[in-house]
């Protein structure tokens, strides 16, 4: 889910940079600017408004987030539910990153805890909400849809 708002809606304008050509929802929770407070856990809002209940899907359980481990853990549990993370991450990653997301992966595995969010019961979800939540939750951004094909989903025709 993506944190709909301003700061995640990336528009791709024309060459006179004056019309909108493309529009594509990115979720900048993991972005940072030194010196403003940011939310940890900004991309489980949509989830938790759509849930209820103050539900925070990446909020790890057992790790404070003043943490230095906190953002892993986060990661870890973006993995067990949308994961695993792309291949085409690679581009985006150094060494170090890469090694970080091969042993979140490994470690959710060797503890038998992946969960994909499909398969999340819960009679405060629907499977429409389940739906909507997992194509805007794609790993990989390009897989994202673009604000026009969001408002475009059945899920915003719902009663």
């Amino acid at each position: 889910m993506q944190d709909i708002k301003p700061d995640n809606i990336l528009l791709d304008f024309d060459a006179n940079g004056t019309r909108v050509v493309e529009a594509k929802l990115a979720d900048c929770g993991d972005a940072c600017n030194v010196g403003l407070e940011t939310d940890p856990c900004g991309t489980a809002h949509l989830i938790s408004l759509i849930w209820g209940r103050d539900f925070h899907i990446f909020k790890p359980l057992k790790v404070s987030a003043d943490d230095a481990e906190f953002p892993a853990h986060v990661l870890i549990q973006q993995a067990r539910y949308f994961g695993p993370f792309p291949l085409s991450y690679k581009t985006f990653l150094d060494e170090e990153q890469e090694k970080i997301l091969a042993a979140i992966h490994i470690y959710i595995e060797e503890q038998g805890i992946r969960k994909p969010f499909s398969q999340v019961e819960d009679k405060e979800i629907t499977s429409e909400d389940k739906e909507f939540l997992c194509d805007i939750m794609q790993m990989d951004p390009m897989d994202r849809p673009t604000a026009k094909g969001l408002l475009k989903h059945g899920w915003f025709d719902m009663p």
